[in-house]
């Protein structure tokens, strides 16, 4: 994604005029098909080749509309094998394993929704700061998110001064007809509004908003920067705007360079680990080894799994033990899953806890299970439920944080057993 955004920027920026443009076109709606093959994620590039070629073909309606409908239909004689592929495996995966996820706008009208829509939107919006990059996002946001109040504020000047930056841009450099469609800045403000609005999209169809999740705004950390470098060494902004954009870019590159110095002084190599930075110690480099924060946990759970190899093994932190090719573990489905599943022979099952948050057994973390953690009542009390073993919490050398040991936990089940047979209880 990093890398593919600004080779489809420049294939659909170069279009204009060009002698081979439909070439240009195709080339940029296969790459997006490919990446969208990577992650669902890049399709906020069918918003943002819809603006960026409205502005290489303004005014020219009729040739914007060709240039679209070429550049969207090579995107999708990739997408839509990709997602046919993946529909088809999914519904041969739930066919064969126990399914890991349900929503929990089932049964929701359409008010709630909307509703709720709003609601995760506005509380989310604070978020966008993970655009503008550090220090913002580091030394501000997560102290403001902890007031609602001034949360909803920060997140709305935010997306106000997103979604301001192209007619900010046109306006301080008197674009015309000719000189919008070359100008840079406005393309890379256009990328950043189509980012946010698929972002905010994305919202309706959800229990939870992928405004908040800071891998979204990654493919384009580098873009809202140069806009702001642009305008701080560019004459055609107000002062008081330069100012602005000058506070920030010396912030950035302050914050930026007091990082490197420490870690160059302290002798550290930072290391990127499964949604955050961890110093890592270099024992043999290049040693082409991806850690988890759990590794030690997995490698105690292949040697059970090798004791059992006929076992079922539930995690709470599913993405730290298949990252590597692992197979046989399954995510903690919600209770609501658990109140119909059932057992068709005489089964072992484990499951491994990892949350401090979670004090018995409840369903995996992760945006996808909404209002996490949510106790399973039908494993916590389970009669012949036992510890099976627990791992200290400074025995995983490579997790950012230790609060909590890890527990795996174990019960031996007959066949036709029906984990719905306990009831749920209220929380204390």
């Amino acid at each position: 994604m990093w890398g593919g955004v600004p080779l489809i920027t420049l294939l659909l920026f170069n279009t204009q005029a060009s002698p081979i443009k439909t070439r240009l076109l195709i080339a940029a709606g296969l790459l997006v098909g490919l990446l969208f093959s990577f992650r669902y994620a890049a399709a906020f590039l069918l918003i943002g080749g819809f603006l960026v070629l409205l502005q290489v073909n303004f005014p020219k309606i009729k040739a914007f509309l060709v240039s679209y409908l070429t550049f969207f239909l090579s995107s999708l004689a990739v997408i839509v094998p990709v997602f046919a592929y993946a529909k088809l495996a999914s519904n041969t995966e739930r066919n064969n394993f126990l399914s890991t996820h349900r929503s929990s706008l089932d049964g929701r009208n359409l008010f709630e929704l909307i509703q709720l829509f709003f609601l995760n939107t506005f509380r989310s919006l604070s978020h966008l700061s993970d655009a503008f990059g550090p220090p913002l996002n580091k030394l501000f946001s997560p102290s403001i998110r902890e007031i609602p109040l001034v949360n909803y504020i920060f997140g709305t000047i935010l997306l106000l001064t997103i979604l301001l930056l192209p007619a900010l841009i046109i306006r301080s450099r008197n674009l015309n007809q000719d000189t919008l469609k070359k100008d840079e800045l406005l393309t890379l403000a256009l990328l950043e509004i189509s980012l946010v609005t698929f972002l905010i999209l994305l919202t309706f169809p959800l229990d939870y908003s992928p405004l908040s999740i800071s891998r979204y705004y990654e493919p384009l950390n580098i873009a809202l920067i140069l806009i702001i470098y642009g305008i701080a060494s560019a004459r055609d902004f107000s002062k008081y705007i330069r100012a602005l954009a000058v506070v920030f870019v010396v912030g950035f590159l302050a914050y930026n360079l007091n990082l490197s110095f420490k870690d160059l002084l302290l002798g550290r190599t930072l290391s990127r680990i499964s949604g955050g930075y961890s110093e890592v110690a270099v024992q043999a480099w290049p040693g082409n080894q991806v850690f988890s924060r759990s590794q030690e946990t997995l490698l105690r759970i292949r040697e059970i799994q090798e004791e059992y190899p006929d076992a079922l093994f539930f995690v709470q932190a599913y993405p730290y033990y298949i990252f590597d090719g692992s197979s046989n573990f399954r995510s903690i489905p919600d209770p609501a899953f658990w109140r119909e599943a059932y057992l068709s022979q005489d089964t072992k099952l484990f499951w491994v806890l990892q949350e401090p948050d979670c004090k018995e057994v409840c369903s995996s973390v992760g945006n996808f299970n909404a209002g996490w953690p949510k106790r399973i009542d039908q494993v916590s009390r389970l009669p012949n439920l036992e510890t099976y073993l627990t791992i200290p919490p400074d025995t995983e050398t490579y997790r950012m944080v230790a609060p909590a040991p890890i527990k795996i936990m174990t019960a031996d089940l007959p066949a036709g057993y029906r984990f719905g047979q306990i009831p749920s209880v209220a929380k204390p």
